[in-house]
């Protein structure tokens, strides 16, 4: 997915693509290295790991690592790249996971969660956060999952709306829900 992006948008934006190889989300000390150097207008925050298992038969070190991962990493990102500069323009790719139980995906669900109410927060500090919530994707990452689902998107599917949300200002912030023929789901906290 990062790469389709990368590709889509080389023409309009200066693109800095990292692997993650070439930055771990997860380490505090990288990330401040990465913000120290400048400033980005735009940050595409694609990077996840789900560890499928049960909690009783998952190992503990990569149920924690999804969390690292998919949440801490999360974190890490928006604190130095807001820091930087309050006026980034944040995209998000969560999951339709983070509105949802799998008993063998609870790490995942939990970091997915995490990245969703992130956004809300900071959406209410009038940062500009979009968070998408795709259902399933053709990409390697679902390849590995080995789970047959006759609603994948296509990675054109899937990205159409992260592409639009990175020029178009008639997309307000938000966290949007999205699945295969269906349009966009605005998920607006419901305070209890």
């Amino acid at each position: 997915m990062a790469v389709f992006i990368a590709d889509r948008i080389r023409s309009a934006f200066d693109v800095c693509q990292m692997s993650r190889r070439e930055l771990d989300v997860t380490s505090q000390s990288e990330v401040r290295s990465l913000f120290s150097k400048g400033y980005y207008d735009i940050l595409i925050h694609t990077a996840g790991t789900l560890n499928a298992g049960r909690v009783t038969e998952i190992s503990p070190d990569n149920w924690i690592r999804d969390i690292e991962v998919n949440a801490i990493g999360t974190f890490n990102l928006l604190h130095h790249a807001l820091k930087r500069n309050p006026k980034t323009r944040i995209v998000l790719i969560s999951s339709t996971a983070a509105f949802n139980s799998y008993n063998d995906w609870t790490s995942y669900c939990i970091g997915k969660y995490a990245q969703v109410n992130l956004a809300r927060a900071l959406i209410k500090d009038d940062y500009k956060i979009y968070c998408f919530c795709p259902g399933a994707i053709d990409t390697k990452f679902r390849a590995g999952l080995q789970i047959v689902n006759s609603n994948v998107m296509s990675l054109e599917e899937a990205c159409e709306p992260i592409l639009t949300s990175l020029t178009d200002d008639l997309l307000a912030p938000g966290v949007y829900l999205y699945r295969k023929g269906e349009g966009l789901k605005n998920m607006e906290c419901q305070p209890v």
